[in-house]
């Protein structure tokens, strides 16, 4: 499954994370601290495999010095990949969740 953090308007030198509070997948669904270097748009994230039982809670943080403005958001969306992994991933990609910040 892909795990994707997606920031529109953060502030360049921010920080996001995310973690799962539950073992299981493969990797850990973790996102270790990643500086945003983009503010207009700005995505992180990662793969893991993660076992049909599996349920848990996963956490993003968004850390920030700076003053967030009315466009401000973050993003996280979950899918998963059918079929074989190609440069058009993105477009393969079937959505099961996202939740977005509000302001």
């Amino acid at each position: 499954m892909q795990f994707d953090l997606i920031c529109e308007h953060i502030p360049v030198n921010s920080y996001i994370s995310f973690s799962s509070d539950t073992d299981g997948p493969s990797p850990t669904i973790e996102l270790n601290k990643t500086k945003v270097t983009n503010d207009l748009t700005f995505t992180a994230g990662i793969s893991s495999q993660v076992p049909s039982n599996y349920e848990g809670n996963i956490t993003f943080n968004l850390y920030t010095d700076e003053a967030l403005t009315d466009k401000s958001y973050v993003e996280m969306k979950i899918g998963y990949l059918e079929g074989q992994l190609t440069q058009f991933a993105a477009e393969q990609l079937e959505v099961v969740k996202v939740v977005q910040t509000s302001n």
